[in-house]
C-alpha cells in the first residue's frame, strides 16, 4: 500500500470510527481498518451504495446492520466515494515509447 492510500485509508478508518455502526461507543481509533481498506477498494471502482457497506459488514462482523436504515448508510456511502475520490490513485508513469499493461 502506497503512504497516500495509507491515508486515504486512515481517513475512512477515521470516518467509519465517528459513524461506529457495530455501536462500540467509542470505537477504538483502528477498530475499522480492515473494512476501511474494503472500502475503499470498492470505490475506487466507482460510487459505493448502502448495499456496499452491508455487505462489507457482513463480511467482517457477520452483521448486515438491520438497524441502520439505508438512508443512513447511503450518507456514509457518499462521504466514503468522495473522501477516496479526492485521493486519486497512483498511477507509475510511463516512459515515452511504451504502452501501458
Amino acid at each position: 500500500m502506497t503512504d497516500t492510500e495509507g491515508r486515504t485509508v486512515q481517513r475512512v478508518t477515521r470516518i467509519l470510527a465517528r459513524a461506529d455502526l457495530s455501536g462500540l461507543s467509542p470505537a477504538p481509533p483502528d477498530e475499522y481498518a480492515p473494512e476501511a481498506e474494503d472500502l475503499v477498494r470498492r470505490a475506487r471502482r466507482g460510487a459505493l451504495t448502502a448495499e456496499d457497506i452491508r455487505q462489507v459488514w457482513r463480511h467482517w462482523f457477520d452483521d448486515g446492520l438491520p438497524g441502520h436504515p439505508d438512508t443512513e448508510l447511503r450518507q456514509l456511502a457518499a462521504r466514503i466515494t468522495v473522501t477516496v475520490g479526492l485521493t486519486p490513485p497512483l498511477h507509475r508513469p510511463q516512459r515515452e515509447g511504451t504502452t501501458p499493461r
